[in-house]
């Protein structure tokens, strides 16, 4: 959906494509401006749900529950549906790696293991170097006390939000 849609309740499309079996008539979808959804993974081959995908501090590889993240590690999580950035990127342009495309509105991230635990941001926006995938890069709150914890990312109470889990070291 290109950047510049505004939102609205039945914005039309059609596929084009003529060769495809999932292929239907014109159509109607909602479009909204915030739609947060954290980008997740199965692992078939250790037969677990790895659900978000988030990547160690030092880039070493993915948080699993073989490699769970650590009480304060800073981890990066991917995501769609964040919303307007500043500075604004046009449709289809890969994120600037310079001069960040930040996110607009007030992002949050709690994790959840019986309490909400407010998590640290250090950045929300458009991954540098991609098209239309955002980066959130966070800590993990000290002393969870469940793995793998509830995560819960939205733009404040009552605003749409992107759910998942994330793999955490026990003390």
């Amino acid at each position: 959906v290109p950047w510049e849609l505004p939102e609205q309740q039945a914005a039309s499309f059609e596929f084009l494509s003529g060769d495809s079996p999932f292929e239907t008539a014109p159509g109607t979808v909602e479009v909204q401006t915030l739609a947060p959804r954290i980008f997740t993974s199965v692992d078939t081959t250790n037969g677990y749900n790895l659900d978000v995908v988030a990547v160690h501090q030092d880039w070493s590889g993915l948080v699993t529950p073989e490699n769970p993240a650590q009480s304060g590690e800073i981890i990066t999580l991917y995501f769609n549906g964040l919303g307007p950035v500043t500075p604004a990127v046009a449709t289809g342009e890969a994120a600037p790696a310079e001069n960040l495309a930040r996110v607009t509105g007030p992002f949050r991230c709690q994790f959840l293991d019986g309490d909400a635990n407010d998590s640290q941001m250090y950045f929300a926006g458009l991954a540098p170097g991609m098209v239309g995938v955002y980066q959130v890069t966070l800590q993990v709150p000290a002393r969870l006390r469940v793995s793998p914890v509830g995560i819960d990312c939205d733009f404040g109470v009552g605003t749409p939000y992107g759910i998942g889990q994330v793999f955490v070291a026990q003390p």
